[in-house]
């Protein structure tokens, strides 16, 4: 039988706790010191500012288990201007499974002002999709620090795959409301396809029967805050851009604009808060291509400027009760419209409930202001109405610029055989969903 000398037994017997003891554990102490320290702390931190472009900063990098990565107090921030853009108590990225996911597990602080920085991100990452691969994201709470306060998402998932042809992210997220019952999920996606070698992205979003705050859009479309720090939108949007330029269709119920801060910028003087049914918003580069749908606003008050304006240029007609109120403002109950918008012009048409028809405007006890007897008008007639103008032509104003670069305005010159330019590309075609009925405003009898 093999037997060795005892010297041997004893050499092998060191050099086993040397490889299988004192070896491992040296080897874990060593490596527990150089996470800590700053060189690899800022060599994740510069891992993240390749990937996301921003400046990030991290407390500590943890590796608590194999496969998983945990980074304490993680700041990210705008590299140019230092503002801050997020920041995340902890964030976990865990390889493990087959699609990489990135963790939020506590609640986390999004800038809800510089969306358009997170818009930019999305778009390279779809670029780069060839090399950024698949991930999913996961987070309990998110709040966001909007201008005029704190707005909370609950259960976020999204999932992002792509490849050279096509890049989808994927992005499901709930609002919290307090005291209400669990909101229904809201369902944003992003697409990006290449056609004939150019980029094409797509924007979906449909918010379900939980309406959203308008002012998360105002960091990427800024008008949206001429509406009003109250203003919600439910419903369906879809925007595609090609070449650098964005066609919108909107579907869904504006709610709560406050119309004294959509005013602001005019003479005239109108105040209430107002709802908007959309049946449908179609936009090409900022600027309105049609738009249909349903104005209830009120009570409030309008300046007679305004209602003279109208009459004079929308065709409005004034009853006599309007005429023999005194003052310069008019307190009003209910404003009530169908509208529809487009390179044809605008139509007006009143729907006040219970009164006649064509009743646009009614205080408590009168009708005072009917519809225009014209089906159709030319859209500068509403900038004339807005803004002071002279007999013949628009005036050449901030106020007028402002709504004649989103108003569908004519072709000075129209094409042969056409009253009015036509519109070239195709037409988005979107099927509707069928939106939660909106209850109209109830009042008086005026039927007199």
């Amino acid at each position: 039988m093999f037997s060795l000398h005892e010297i041997t037994k004893i050499r092998l017997c060191r050099a086993g706790f040397l490889a299988l003891c004192l070896g491992p554990f040296c080897a874990i102490v060593l490596w527990c010191a150089i996470v800590r320290l700053d060189w690899y702390r800022a060599a994740h931190e510069q891992v993240i500012a390749d990937a996301l472009g921003w400046k990030a900063e991290l407390a500590s990098v943890e590796l608590p288990r194999p496969g998983l990565v945990l980074y304490r107090d993680l700041k990210l921030s705008d590299p140019h201007n230092g503002q801050l853009l997020a920041e995340l108590p902890y964030l976990e990225l865990d390889t493990r499974g087959e699609t990489p996911l990135v963790r939020l597990p506590f609640p986390a602080m999004v800038n809800g002002a510089r969306l358009d920085a997170f818009w930019h991100v999305c778009r390279e990452m779809s670029r780069k999709a060839s090399t950024a691969g698949r991930f999913a994201f996961e987070a309990q709470n998110l709040t966001l620090h909007l201008a005029h306060g704190d707005e909370t998402l609950t259960g976020i998932t999204g999932q992002f795959a792509g490849d050279e042809v096509q890049t989808t992210a994927q992005l499901s997220f709930s609002r919290a409301v307090a005291g209400k019952a669990p909101a229904d999920p809201s369902e944003l996606t992003l697409t990006r396809r290449t056609h004939a070698g150019l980029p094409q992205y797509t924007v979906e979003l449909s918010t379900g029967s939980t309406p959203l705050p308008a002012e998360l859009v105002a960091a990427i479309w800024p008008n949206v805050s001429q509406l009003g720090r109250k203003c919600e939108f439910e419903g369906r949007a879809l925007a595609i851009e090609e070449s650098g330029t964005w066609r919108v269709e909107l579907q869904g119920n504006l709610t709560d604009i406050q119309l004294d801060n959509v005013m602001g910028s005019f003479r005239h003087k109108l105040t209430g808060l107002a709802h908007v049914q959309i049946d449908r918003v179609t936009t090409v580069g900022g600027r309105i291509e049609s738009a249909s749908g349903s104005l209830y606003a009120g009570p409030g008050v309008i300046s007679r400027s305004l209602v003279q304006s109208a009459e004079m240029n929308l065709h409005v007609r004034q009853t006599d009760e309007a005429v023999r109120s005194g003052g310069n403002l008019l307190e009003y109950q209910l404003l009530c419209a169908n509208f529809d918008v487009g390179q044809q012009g605008i139509a007006i048409r009143g729907v006040v409930p219970k009164a006649r028809p064509g009743t646009l405007l009614v205080n408590q006890q009168h009708i005072l202001v009917l519809e225009p007897p014209a089906i159709r008008q030319p859209v500068v007639d509403l900038v004339r109405t807005l803004v002071p103008q002279s007999e013949v032509q628009v005036p050449a104003t901030k106020e007028t610029v402002a709504l004649t670069s989103w108003l569908p305005v004519p072709s000075i010159t129209p094409e042969p055989g056409h009253e009015e330019p036509l519109i070239t590309g195709q037409i988005l075609n979107i099927t509707p969903r069928p939106l939660r009925q909106v209850q109209q405003p109830t009042g008086n009898d005026y039927r007199r």
